[in-house]
């Protein structure tokens, strides 16, 4: 098989993993940031797949955004280090508007802090044919040095 007829097949048969990996109800996202630390989400059958878009009627909207962002703080080794920037986050919010778990994609600088609170965030669920209905929702958290 020449080098060109291999790329095709090689991205066909990852994708077939990743899509068998999605039947089966089990996913693990790995996720590397600005400074090479990897993060994990382990999700269950019933979830909803961390990638797919699913249209609702109404967003899940944080309730106490202000709250845990004010608990987060400024990590100091990257005020130290004068890194600025945005933390964006995957969370996964029940049909309660509790949160259930969270992947980190984007990080400036080690999200340790972040990750702590994540928990205690807190949502109006979102709404789907007028139902609450779990959902990914991003989140951004932004560090500015005044």
């Amino acid at each position: 098989m020449s080098q060109q007829g291999v790329a095709p097949h090689l991205i066909l048969f990852i994708g077939i993993g990743v899509f068998s990996l999605f039947a089966q109800g089990r996913y693990e996202i790995d996720v590397r940031d600005d400074f090479g630390v990897e993060a994990t989400a382990t999700t269950t059958e019933a979830d909803p797949d961390p990638t797919a878009f699913i249209a609702v009627e109404k967003e899940p909207q944080p309730l106490n955004y202000e709250k845990v962002r004010k608990r987060i703080g400024y990590p100091p080794l990257a005020k130290e280090a004068g890194i600025q920037g945005k933390v964006m986050v995957q969370v996964l919010v029940s049909e309660s508007g509790r949160y259930k778990t969270h992947i980190v994609f984007r990080s400036p600088h080690k999200a340790d802090a972040v990750e702590r609170e994540l928990p205690n965030l807190q949502f109006l669920p979102a709404i789907q044919a007028g139902k609450p209905v779990k959902v990914w929702s991003t989140t951004v958290f932004d560090f500015h040095l005044s």
